[in-house]
This record gives C-alpha cells, sequence and structure tokens, in this order.
C-alpha cells in the first residue's frame, strides 16, 4: 500500500489545515488504495488580539505590520490575509459552510481542526525563532 505525507513547516503549516483534506480527495481520485496523513509543524495560531499600549515603546508602525498604535492585532491582520489572498477558494469547505457568518474563523486551527477529516500529526513550538 502506498503512503503519502503533505508536510510543511510554520505558516505553510496552516496550509497543511486549510488543504489537507482536498489533497486527499484529488489523491484517492487518481488511487483510491494511497493512505494519506497529514503533518502540519507550527502551523497553529491563536486567534488573539492584545493591547500593548503599556509595552511597546511609541514609535510610528506601518501599516503593514500587526502592531497598530501599540495593539498587537494578529487576529484582524489574520482576518485580513484570509480575505485579501481570498483563502476560502481553497479553505475546507466544511469549515466555511459551518463558519458562514465569518468564514475567515477558518484560518485559525482552532474552528478548523473539527472539520479536517485525513489524519494529521500536529506539531506546534511554544516559541519560533
Amino acid at each position: 500500500m502506498a503512503r503519502t505525507k503533505p508536510y510543511n513547516i510554520s505558516l505553510i503549516g496552516l496550509g497543511i489545515y486549510l488543504g489537507v483534506d482536498h489533497l486527499a480527495a484529488i489523491i484517492h481520485e487518481v488511487n483510491p488504495n494511497i493512505t494519506v496523513r497529514g503533518m502540519s509543524d507550527s502551523g497553529y495560531f491563536l486567534d488573539y488580539s492584545s493591547n500593548l499600549q503599556n509595552f511597546v515603546p511609541k514609535r510610528k508602525f506601518s501599516d503593514r505590520e500587526a502592531l497598530i498604535n501599540g495593539t498587537l492585532d494578529y487576529q484582524g491582520s489574520m482576518r485580513r490575509i484570509f480575505d485579501f489572498m481570498n483563502i476560502s477558494a481553497g479553505a475546507n469547505a466544511d469549515c466555511l459552510r459551518y463558519n458562514s457568518k465569518q468564514q475567515s474563523n477558518c484560518v485559525f486551527a482552532k474552528y478548523l481542526l473539527p472539520h479536517i477529516h485525513t489524519p494529521l500529526f500536529i506539531l506546534q513550538v511554544s516559541f519560533g525563532a
């Protein structure tokens, strides 16, 4: 029996969550006997924004940063990326249906994982370099 393991690191690790079921379906169209497993390395990003006014030195922030006026708006940045890059076009269809009122939820693994049917091995580091 043939095996394949889609695998990647960090933000691309999120791509494994987003597309592993679609990739498994394509592989199974060619050969339904192939066992498909996914592996995501550091693709679990928190749906979180933080007020860092007291911790961030006052300086002018670029509009390209997740840090806006002392607030780490990571959540908003990820949602804007979801919309800007039209990630919904290739994201997990079950997640998109379930989150139809806010499809950008599907850029975060905590909303996406319940809708993934392909077995996954998830590796997540506590701190990135």
